[in-house]
This record gives structure tokens, sequence and C-alpha cells, in this order.
């Protein structure tokens, strides 16, 4: 019973979280999916540097997160 509590709060979780951004050194770079259930994928504008179980913080027990870092051009439009 109290693993079916555990799996459906996991769950409840995973489909309301978002994916955290977090400055990773001067390029501007985030990690994108979200523990338990990872399906990091990187957004338009946005390159693939790592791809990690863990990332920044909680692991995955399915999928995986990626690193993702903004393409130098779309940091020069910013500026």
């Amino acid at each position: 019973m109290l693993l079916k509590i555990l799996v459906s709060i996991t769950a409840a979780v995973a489909v309301t979280a978002t994916a955290i951004d977090k400055p990773v050194g001067a390029a501007g770079c985030r990690w994108q999916g979200t523990a338990p259930y990872c399906a990091g994928e990187c957004e338009a504008g946005w390159s693939e540097r790592e791809r990690s179980q863990c990332g920044d913080g909680s692991c995955c027990w399915t999928g995986s997160k990626a690193l993702c870092c903004e393409d130098d051009d779309a940091a020069a439009q910013d500026l």
C-alpha cells in the first residue's frame, strides 16, 4: 500500500514539475529534465553539451537530463 502511495505522489510531482533553470558557468547553461521521470531535451536556440542521469540534483529513474547551453547567435541577440 505504501508503495502505491509513493508511486502516485512521485507521478504527480513528475507531471506538475517544470525544468529548473540553473546557470552553469559563463555560457548560460541549464539542465533540462526533471527527476524521477526525465526526458531532457534542448529548446530551439539551445545546444546539448552533456547528458546525465543526475545532472544538477536528483537522479532519474528513467530517461536522462540534458545540459543545454544557449547558442552564441541567440545569446548575442539578447544583448
